[in-house]
């Protein structure tokens, strides 16, 4: 950029009268603000000459000239025009169109044009894309153009209400306007969305939720619209959602753990999304997010860190599965047991949480995986699936023979169907100096009462996994990667497709217990 001060001829190509230096190429896919391109920190006053008139001398290590290593920009002018405004740390503001610096002239003639494939052609589109000066990268649309939309949604308005579902119809489908995407946020078109259990826990209200709340939590959608601030997603991009957002900044997330995040656990407990804010409303009163996701709706908008996005080599019906009942079932096993190869496993409660569980001790090479339910048709799929033993909880001596079945009992028992008995089941399954791993979500005033002197004589280990213990940036490509090759194959866990419309039958269905996983399609 031309100018009386800080003026570099890197990011211009030749200027009139320069014998200048070439970009070198970046060393990392993120551009350093407030330096430029020239080996050894120079710039074109060392370099040469703009205009026929020596430049300044750079400051040191790499850093523009100027003010504290501002861009030119701000203190000079090309063609006699001001450059545009800076924001601190030499970041520039985004305009509409190109800078002053990539589409100006410099003394009356056009800066030359970098070659195709050369490093200064390389880091002045990454500047393009980076700065969004240029065209936005693969049609982004950001937020301010955005209006508020109407998307049809099924609403819980008052939480337990008496089975049958499809008769007292807890859930109303109805049509709500949705606001734009704020800051970090993206607009979302919901492909498919898994029925689960946790969505009926507030229905029949053993998990409390505010209300009105648009309900579910595990979905696949395909964006259409991203906020200001999101530049890694686009338009068509596929993204499954994450019901617990990572803000990046609290003690559990800089620890690695995600999943308890503070921040997400106050939005998700309030019915909002991170940012604090509603998005969903009904004759102008707001409806609350499920989760950060209501994924039982045609569109939703949702926080970008909700969002993982994945390979159009799987549908949207096999992605939603990633967004919970994998991503916690799995990584009970994975994550937060960390069962090893040889070990004997025990799962409890063989809902979509429990089966995956046990894809998940399959997975990892336990040489025992039993499964334990009240259910015979879904002891017989986790037979088919390849359990080495199957235990009806119903019968009186399920117990004791499972424990002459595994020597003692299980090196790592898992409950996973929310529920005090089920979870004393499996703390008794558990052998001596095992782990009991419970993922089951049963209403807040129950209790689990435990034989104190157990825990310390036997040296047992109880610990809760929420999610999965996940990393969803992490483990959701994972066990994606792992499906394709058929060593996860959660395809087999789904039980039918529905439509919106028909979302009170489907939760009768899951009340039952007959089915395992039921997808919407919208």
């Amino acid at each position: 950029m031309a100018g009386n001060r800080g003026k570099t001829a890197g990011e211009l190509g030749k200027a009139v009268g320069e014998v200048g230096k070439t970009f070198r190429p970046l060393r990392s896919n993120i551009f350093p603000w407030g330096r430029t391109g020239f080996p050894r920190g120079k710039t074109a006053g060392e370099a040469g000459k703009v205009g026929g008139r020596p430049g300044p001398a750079s400051r040191p290590a790499g850093k523009m000239a100027g003010r504290r290593g501002k861009m030119a920009g701000e203190v000079g002018k090309v063609d006699g025009i001001s450059g545009p405004a800076l924001r601190p740390e030499g970041k520039t503001v985004r305009q509409r169109g190109r800078t002053a610096g990539l589409s100006g002239r410099i003394d009356g003639r056009r800066s030359a044009e970098p070659e195709q494939g050369s490093p200064a052609c390389r880091q002045r589109s990454l500047v393009k894309e980076i700065e969004g000066n240029a065209v936005p990268r693969r049609g982004v649309k950001y937020a301010g153009r955005s209006t508020a939309m109407k998307t049809r949604a099924a609403v819980l308005h008052q939480t337990g209400l008496a089975s049958p579902y499809a008769a007292s119809r807890p859930l109303a489908v109805e049509e709500l306007d949705l606001d734009g995407p704020g800051q970090d946020e993206v607009l979302v078109r919901i492909r498919a969305a898994g029925l689960c259990h946790s969505d009926l826990s507030v229905i029949n209200g053993d998990r409390p939720r505010p209300v009105p709340m648009a309900l579910g939590h595990e979905a696949a959608g395909e964006v259409l619209e991203c906020g200001p601030g999101v530049r890694d997603l686009a338009p068509g991009d596929r993204v499954v959602m994450v019901f617990v957002p990572s803000c990046g900044g609290c003690v559990p997330c800089l620890e690695g753990r995600p999943a308890l995040c503070e921040p997400a656990a106050a939005a998700n407990a309030s019915g909002t999304l991170l940012c604090g804010e509603r998005r969903l409303h009904l004759g102008g009163r707001d409806v609350h997010h499920h989760l950060g996701v209501s994924a039982f709706s045609e569109h939703a908008v949702v926080s970008r860190r909700s969002l993982i996005p994945f390979d159009p080599s799987l549908s949207y019906e096999e992605a939603a599965l990633f967004g919970c009942a994998v991503l916690t079932g799995v990584g009970a096993v994975v994550n937060t047991a960390r069962v090893p190869a040889g070990a004997t496993v025990a799962v409890v409660g063989l809902g979509g949480v429990g089966l995956n569980a046990l894809l998940g001790g399959l997975l990892v090479g336990a040489r025992e995986v039993v499964a334990v339910d009240l259910n015979e048709d879904k002891l017989k799929l986790a037979k088919r699936l390849g359990a080495t033993a199957t235990f009806n909880a119903g019968d009186a001596d399920a117990l004791p023979r499972l424990r002459e079945h595994t020597r003692g009992g299980v090196d790592y028992a898992f409950e996973m169907a929310g529920s005090v008995h089920a979870m004393d089941f499996a703390y008794r399954a558990t052998r001596r100096g095992g782990m009991t791993v419970t993922a089951g979500l049963s209403h807040p005033e129950h209790e689990w009462a435990v034989q104190h002197v157990s825990l310390v004589a036997e040296e047992r280990t109880v610990k809760g996994s929420y999610i999965g213990s996940a990393v969803p940036l992490r483990d959701i490509p994972r066990y994606m990667a792992l499906y394709r090759q058929g060593r996860l194959p959660v395809d087999r866990l789904m039980s039918d497709r529905i439509p919106l419309d028909e979302v009170n039958a489907g939760f009768d269905r899951l009340a039952a217990g007959g089915v395992i996983r039921q997808i919407l399609t919208l």
